[in-house]
């Protein structure tokens, strides 16, 4: 259940952060702003990517097979 949970908290700074660079994007039009959106946007992709391989790797470790000692 917790790599569920950390998954869901990748995905809502995903959705933050891709939300303030369009945000950025569109109202202000400073180009300092403007820049700032546009890095923000594949940012926030980024976290989402590097979040789905952590959350999938923990899951296979979790559902590996443990392996059991022998018993002479």
């Amino acid at each position: 259940m917790a790599s569920e949970r950390t998954l869901l908290a990748y995905l809502r700074f995903n959705f933050t952060l891709v939300i303030a660079g369009f945000v950025l994007i569109n109202f202000f039009r400073e180009n300092l702003y403007v820049w700032v959106g546009v890095v923000l946007v594949p940012v926030g992709v980024a976290v989402t990517v590097g979040g789905w391989f952590r959350f999938r790797s923990r899951q296979r470790r979790i559902r590996a097979p443990v392996p059991r000692p022998l018993v002479a």
